[in-house]
Order: C-alpha cells, then structure tokens, then sequence
C-alpha cells in the first residue's frame, strides 16, 4: 500500500488579498513535511474558472516549485486536461519538470466531465474523446522520436525535433525494462482518491471532520450547479450523458433520504475520517478490494494549516507504519 497527497488548492471564502497565495505557500510546507512522514508521492488536479472548489489551474508550476523542497516523493498531474493544451507545450513543460525533479514525474491525461472549463478555450464536448485519444498518442512519440511529425484530426505537427534527450533516454531504459518483465500487464495499480482528516481525539476527529465532510459535500453539489449552467440538455453528447445525470441530480440535492455529513462520516466508507485507528480500518478496507494507492485530500477547504499537518503528522506516526510492517512481515 502506498501512501499519497491529492491537492485541488481549495480557497474558502470569505477571501482577503492574500487568501489564494497563502493557501499555496501552505501546500509547499505541507508537501514537504508529507515527505519526511513517509508518504509516496502528491498529485495536482487541474481546473479552470472553479472558485473556492479548485485553484489549481498551472499545476506543473507549482509542482516545479516542489521539485526544490523535496528529494524523494513522486509528483504527478491527475490530469493535464488534454483538449485545452497541445501536446508540444505539454511535452516541453512536462520534461522540463522530470528535469528539475530528477525523474519523480508521472503524467496523467484526461478530458474533464463538463463543458464549462473547455468553452473558454474554443473546445467543443463533441471532440473531446478525439482530441484525448490523439493526444495521448502523440505526446510519448514527442519524447522519444528524434523527430516527430503528425498530421491528424485536431493535432498537426510538421517535422520537428523531439524532446529533451534526457527524457528520451530515460524512456529508453524503462521500454527495456518491460520488456523484459514477466506477466500481463506492467506497473498495472489501482488508486483512490478521496478526503481525508486525522485527529489523536475521537471527538475532535468527529466533529471536526463532520463539519469538512459537510463543507467538501455541499461544495460538490456548488460544481454541478455550475459547470452545465447554459447547456441545453439536448445537446450533450452519448458519452457525456452520464455525467450531465449525475450533476443534475447532484445539483438539485441533498435529497430525501440522502445521509447527513454526519452519518457519511460514520459509515466510514466514503472519506478517510476519524483516528488513525479509523483511517488504517478504512484503507484496509479498500486494501481488501485490491486497492494498492491511497491519495487523501488533506487540505480540505476550510481546514486550517495546522489541521491539515496534524492529519498529515498522524499518517506519519500511525497510519503509514502500520502498512509498512504488513509489508515487511508478508
């Protein structure tokens, strides 16, 4: 079981002239302190034009300055949101950032599951699976081909140099080494992300991790009522119905017979809340069903910054350890 930070840089309001750059400064220390209790890596969302939810919209600078603060723990972009990028800038900034990391970069792809952040940039929901598939074509073929060309459907690169022969190499060497494994598939793992609060007191971890549930949930609900605002519902796409269904039913929550914030937390199978008893039950839990990352939400909007490093102090001490004797003692 490996052990992981997910950030959105979550800004609450009300905002002073000082709000969203401190919440980032926080994220640093934050990180860096994550990496002297043990955990494994951190990851960055990116999104556009999400006040108070997401303020995370050049995730690669900020993990650039991470690369200075840290030496060991793996950064990675869940995800570069591909129908509003090209894949050179994505590859040059992608590379430049493994550099200065010295190889701890992972990079995810994805095309987001609403119109309201691709609008902005000309992208239409239509062309967005496209645009992913031929994206992540391309973008390993930039890093690795002494010269690359393409000429495709969204995408046209006339014959250009690839990448930085650093990355290039290093791909070399990884290709070699699969195939030189053994079995199916290779470096196959399965992830959750999900919030996450720790507290030594019960009550504490309770009542406080309740009112950040409540105040995570209730911001779900803001994001659906946005993200669609405009759209008529006949023109949403086959493949993005399940996603327009799901936020309208969102939006018009909570629900008849929908738990409360505080029965979720009870029910500890949602969110990683509680004591660092509770939190090892709850990865243990998804342990079972084949999970092998957790990435926990630490700094959930309106934690404080000392919240949000006790929890990560309580991973650190009791949470993290436990699943490194497991492993040692199998």
């Amino acid at each position: 079981m490996k052990f992981g930070l997910f950030y959105q840089i979550q800004v609450p309001k009300p905002w002073d002239e000082q709000s969203e750059a401190r919440r980032i400064w926080e994220a640093l220390d934050q990180i860096a302190f994550a990496e002297e209790m043990g955990y494994d890596s951190v990851w960055f969302s990116e999104h556009h034009f999400r006040p108070v939810w997401s303020h995370n919209s050049a995730p690669d600078l900020t993990l650039a300055a991470v690369t200075q603060r840290t030496s060991r723990i793996r950064m990675g972009i869940g995800v570069v949101l591909a129908p509003i990028h090209h894949p050179l800038h994505t590859a040059a900034r992608m590379a430049t950032l493994d550099i200065l990391s010295k190889g701890r970069v992972d990079v995810g792809l994805g095309r987001t599951g609403y119109p309201y952040q691709l609008t902005p940039y000309g992208t239409t929901l239509e062309d967005t699976r496209g645009m992913w598939e031929e994206f992540a074509q391309v973008l390993p073929r930039i890093w690795t081909e002494e010269e690359v060309s393409h000429d495709g459907e969204f995408f046209h690169i006339p014959p250009r140099n690839g990448g930085p022969d650093r990355v290039a190499g290093t791909l070399e060497l990884y290709q070699k080494s699969l195939n030189g494994a053994h079995g199916p598939t290779i470096n196959s793992q399965n992830a959750l992300m999900t919030a996450g609060f720790c507290h030594e007191d019960a009550k504490v971890a309770k009542s406080r991790g309740t009112e950040l549930i409540s105040w995570y949930l209730d911001q779900q609900r803001e994001r659906a009522r946005l993200v669609w605002r405009g759209v008529d519902p006949a023109s949403v796409p086959p493949d993005y119905q399940g996603y327009y269904e799901r936020d309208m039913r969102l939006a018009a929550g909570p629900h008849e017979g929908d738990p409360t914030p505080s029965e979720v937390v009870d029910r500890g199978a949602n969110f990683c809340v509680g004591t660092p008893d509770d939190c090892i039950r709850f990865v243990e839990n998804y342990e079972a069903m084949g999970i092998e990352q957790i990435f926990c939400l630490s700094a959930i909007g309106p934690a404080t910054n000392e919240e949000t490093m006790n929890t990560l102090r309580m991973f650190g001490k009791h949470v993290i350890p436990h699943f490194k004797a497991k492993e040692k003692a199998a």
